[in-house]
């Protein structure tokens, strides 16, 4: 009796689930990143300069993982909710020169110093399929397997930038770091396209997506509430925007 329970209950939860047509989505890709503030500021104006060397690159792109939950109540469109992590990042390794009374080298010292922009953001997604209008679905050839779509999300964006520096052959230095934080909105925009190549029992996609992210903050403080500002005269926000480009598995109805 257990067992007929058990399996009219999954049944029931299995066709409901079908029916309501969810899906979960996981990608990973790449964000290019504007960071004026950073590159020109911290960088280009101080970590760059001959007397400091600390770092040589300027952050232009990062890494980004998403996961997405949506409800597809037609053909047309679809709804959710969409969770990311982004991170770009920066590392050098400036040399100190120990001294002596008289100015003169005793030993040199190599540190290491990185730079990490991060972000975890989250809100509402909306994903118009272009494909449906287009009745990729009625094709009698492998296009009934293709969606084509727009996809739209906005929500909050909680981003950070941190500094990490040390150097392990003085024995006297500590390992310092510094954060800084900043939240603002977040938003994309861009196109996917997908294709099923698993149809039962249940539908699995793969996809490739891209656009272009909007993703600035005001500036950015520590714990203490007070601004990151270089050289006295430059305080710094940090600017995720840019095109995106990633892959993504999808299983649903």
């Amino acid at each position: 009796m257990r067992i007929i329970v058990t399996l009219a209950i999954l049944t029931a939860v299995s066709n409901f689930s079908f029916s309501q047509k969810f899906t979960a989505e996981f990608g990973f890709g790449q964000n290019q990143y504007t960071m004026e503030s950073v590159n020109r500021y911290y960088m280009d104006s101080f970590a760059f300069q001959p007397q400091y060397n600390l770092l040589h690159e300027h952050i232009r792109t990062g890494k980004q993982v998403h996961v997405n939950m949506a409800y597809r109540p037609s053909g047309l469109f679809d709804v959710g909710l969409y969770a990311s992590f982004q991170q770009g990042g920066t590392k050098g390794f400036p040399v100190h020169r120990e001294i002596d009374l008289w100015d003169n080298s005793i030993t040199y010292h190599r540190g290491c110093l990185e730079l990490k922009t991060q972000a975890l953001s989250f809100g509402l997604l909306n994903t118009w399929y272009i494909s449906h209008l287009l009745k990729f679905q009625e094709k009698e050839t492998t296009l009934n397997r293709v969606h084509l779509g727009v996809e739209l999300m906005g929500g909050l964006g909680l981003a950070n930038a941190s500094i990490d520096a040390s150097y392990p052959t003085i024995e006297t230095h500590e390992p310092e770091r510094f954060m800084f934080t900043a939240k603002s909105f977040q938003g994309q925009f861009g196109l996917k396209i997908e294709y099923d190549f698993i149809k039962n029992p249940i539908i699995t996609s793969l996809g490739i997506r891209g656009g272009y992210q909007y993703f600035r903050t005001a500036n950015v403080k520590n714990h203490s509430d007070e601004e990151w500002i270089v050289l006295g005269n430059y305080p710094i926000n940090l600017d995720f925007s840019g095109v995106y480009f990633g892959v993504y598995l999808k299983l649903g109805r």
